[in-house]
């Protein structure tokens, strides 16, 4: 968390508990209320935020393993045509000696 979203936070706590020790006894003032839901609001976004990195991640990971089966694909490949690469070289050296 931010020391921005921090600060954010503990002013709207401090408004709540000056609203409400300055409140009637029967109600709640609207500006503790406002208080109130301005902190749900960042909570909410915090964890939208916080959801959406862990998507990053599990993209990357994604990626990143997908990436890995291509490479060891690409790396099979390479290695059967070095394979029929040496088996010719050795069919030409074996027929130019005839």
């Amino acid at each position: 968390m931010t020391k921005r979203k921090q600060d954010a936070r503990q002013n709207a706590a401090a408004a709540v508990s000056a609203a409400t020790a300055a409140a009637p006894s029967n109600g709640v003032p609207a500006s503790a209320r406002l208080a109130l839901i301005g902190v749900a609001i960042s909570t909410f976004g915090d964890a939208l935020s916080t959801l959406s990195a862990a998507l990053a991640i599990e993209e990357a990971e994604a990626d990143n393993a997908a990436q890995m089966q291509a490479d060891r694909e690409q790396e099979e490949k390479l290695a059967a045509m070095q394979k029929q690469i040496d088996y010719l070289t050795q069919e030409v050296a074996r027929l130019a000696q005839k």
